[in-house]
């Protein structure tokens, strides 16, 4: 079981959500949603995200550079960018893409 420590902060998030308008179950799946996005990419930061070459050069990673150009013309085209990519900014732009959408889910229940 969790400890009333561990749960404080789920406790403050829910009632954040709820005091956005949020019903109780729409506050839960919010919570859940930005949940599953950090964990999910705290865990890509440590294992390596998809499609990017390994830092250390280990053969057993995957590098979109090395595609079929012909086979996989769209992973090919994003390749440049999968090298290039700052995860700070990227992990920021899809909190904000979930935070608009979660502005607007609270927006259309206050509508209701």
């Amino acid at each position: 079981m969790k400890s009333p420590e561990a749960l404080a902060p789920v406790e403050q998030m829910l009632d954040i959500l709820r005091g956005a308008g949020f019903t109780p179950e729409q506050a839960l799946q919010s919570f859940r949603t930005l949940s599953s996005y950090a964990y999910g990419y705290a865990l890509a930061e440590i294992v390596g995200f998809a499609l990017e070459p390994s830092a250390d050069g280990a053969a057993a990673r995957f590098d979109v550079r090395t595609v079929d150009p012909e086979r996989f013309p769209r992973m090919r085209e994003v390749a440049p960018h999968v090298v290039a990519c700052d995860h700070d900014t990227e992990f920021e732009l899809g909190l904000d893409i979930i935070l608009a959408g979660l502005a607007a889910a609270a927006s259309e229940s206050r509508l209701r």
